[in-house]
């Protein structure tokens, strides 16, 4: 009986084509992973690039926004402080004064004068009376005068104004919307026409003033002369 035996040399074919079909898969598979990184590469460098570009104008239309949030905010500001300063001046004080004398009897000729002064801080700061503080001047209106003209004026204080607060008193503070109360007692003659002032002063010697015109005559009852 006869047998049949393959050749080894087949058998190192069969060998060798199984090697190179391994090779060319793993070649295969290499170049398509060499292929991948070269295109995700070039995708990563135009993503680079448009974000670059993308973040490039975000910041120049930021820094516009800011450049417009500035300018309108110069703008209320500017119309803000001349509000506040130049128009309603709200940052200066505004100090009311209001003047009620009365008059009670003293003798034949005179009477007491009881001079009720009241400041009332109507401003939005706070307002400090300067070392003047609060002077008080009486005036006899005198003189025939033509119609139409002013009354000539002759002091009743002849030395000069009377201060209603201490000397050099200090901290005399009015809080925005506070209501002083001040009084003094004044000498007058009786039956005359009198201009009755009072002046206060702050730090700066800048003031205001309140005064009436008043005759002098006692509450009806209380006239003795």
């Amino acid at each position: 009986m006869s047998q049949s035996h393959e050749s080894p040399n087949r058998d190192a074919r069969r060998s060798r084509s199984f090697v190179s079909l391994i090779l060319a898969w793993i070649h295969a598979n290499v170049a398509l992973l060499v292929g991948l990184l070269c295109a995700s590469g070039i995708v990563l460098l135009f993503a680079r690039h448009a974000a670059l570009e993308w973040l490039s104008d975000a910041k120049e239309q930021i820094s516009a926004l800011q450049n417009l949030v500035a300018v309108v905010a110069v703008i209320i500001g500017g119309a803000w402080a001349l509000q506040r300063f130049i128009f309603t001046r709200e940052a200066e004080w505004n100090v009311q004064v209001t003047v009620k004398p009365t008059f009670l009897p003293y003798d034949a000729d005179s009477h007491l004068m009881v001079v009720d002064v009241f400041l009332k801080n109507v401003g939005k700061v706070r307002f400090r009376a300067g070392l003047r503080g609060i002077e008080l001047e009486v005036d006899e209106l005198v003189g025939n005068v033509d119609m139409g003209k002013p009354l000539n004026r002759s002091p009743v204080t002849k030395e000069g104004p009377i201060p209603m607060l201490e000397v050099n008193r200090e901290h005399y503070d009015i809080e925005p919307g506070c209501e002083y109360h001040e009084v003094e007692a004044v000498l007058v003659p009786k039956n005359k026409l009198l201009a009755v002032s009072v002046t206060v002063f702050d730090n700066d010697e800048l003031s205001v003033d309140g005064e009436v015109i008043i005759q002098s005559v006692a509450k009806s009852g209380q006239d003795s002369g």
